[in-house]
């Protein structure tokens, strides 16, 4: 009797590491594939469908033992949230990740632990707890550098979120310290970010030439790595920079000319949002031309992006409506 309990114990156990490691692949094949949907723009179209596997895998995980599984599952739910629904649903996800992380840092590889620990300080960054996103991070770059490296995700929370508190020096020591080689061997992911990042900082600070500089380096580098919505940021800042230094002529024809590029590539029914900056920069285009205030629309949108990760582009459209007229933003 003894030895047929000890049977039917090993039968269970293995049965249980077999039904955890088919979870885990699942996870991570579905984790995968709305990754390639959103690079597709396809995310909206399997909507249900993705719903339906992702809601599979959360009604399974209570059963699941091993960690390492509740981790990717927990992990593919966080990439839905941010796809399909409100980003701030993510949340409960990323503590459970974290609290995995915390129990026991060898359930996941370094570079795991680095992503879910930079997402957290994106949703502080989302929740526009600015100063509380960059204390983490930066807290992290200074503990524990090892987990930035080749992750674009920590540097770019570390370095907006100091543009954004004022700590210019900081966001250019970090930049020349760990880019520098990149920028010289024209590497071009890395590149290309840091060039952007030197953009973004010299904007900020009201160095419009400088800026204007970096982005022509930008253009450059981009060229070879063609990305819509990468484009059509470079083509937000350089339209802002142009508008900013005074040259407003140039500033209409750029803007002009973004507005037609947005719908040649259907980016303002993909992202709302795009559309909305490009009109907000239009609108205060023509009201410096014609001497008048921005409009009440313009007014209302702008308080779309003075919170969260928008806040950094948010900051430069409202010089821009400012520019025109005393405004006042709620």
């Amino acid at each position: 009797m003894k030895q047929h309990s000890t049977h039917q114990m090993l039968i269970s156990t293995t049965s249980t590491e077999a039904f955890d490691k088919h979870l885990l692949n699942e996870a991570r094949l579905l984790f995968k594939k709305i990754n390639e949907l959103t690079v597709r723009f396809r995310a909206a179209d399997v909507h249900d469908q993705v719903h339906r596997q992702v809601k599979r895998l959360e009604n399974y995980v209570g059963q699941v033992k091993d960690p390492k599984t509740r981790y990717y599952i927990y992990k593919t739910s966080d990439l839905y949230c941010v796809i399909y629904k409100d980003p701030s649903a993510r949340i409960p996800y990323l503590h459970m990740m974290m609290d995995i992380i915390e129990t026991d840092d060898t359930v996941v590889p370094e570079r795991e632990k680095a992503l879910t620990m930079f997402k957290f300080g994106d949703v502080l960054y989302d929740e526009h707890k600015i100063e509380q996103a960059h204390n983490f991070v930066h807290k992290l770059y200074r503990e524990e550098p090892k987990l930035f490296k080749n992750l674009l995700s920590g540097y770019h929370l570390l370095i907006e979120t100091a543009i954004l508190l004022g700590k210019y020096d900081l966001a250019e020591q970090v930049l020349n310290k760990e880019f520098a080689h990149a920028i010289k061997t024209k590497e071009q992911t890395y590149c290309a970010f840091a060039l952007m990042n030197y953009a973004k900082l010299y904007l900020h600070k009201g160095d419009y030439e400088k800026s204007l500089g970096y982005l022509m380096e930008t253009k450059k580098i981009h060229n070879q790595i063609f990305n819509p919505g990468q484009e059509v940021e470079i083509r937000l800042y350089e339209n802002m920079c142009f508008f900013l230094s005074g040259d407003i002529d140039f500033a209409r024809q750029l803007v002009n000319a973004n507005l037609k590029f947005c719908r040649a590539k259907g980016l303002s029914q993909r992202n709302p949002r795009i559309k909305q900056m490009v009109d907000i920069i239009n609108d205060a285009v023509t009201a410096r031309i014609n001497s008048i205030p921005v409009s009440k629309d313009t007014l209302t949108t702008l308080k779309h992006f003075q919170k969260g990760t928008y806040a950094i582009i948010g900051k430069l459209l409202t010089r821009m409506a400012s520019s025109t007229t005393t405004i006042e933003i709620g």
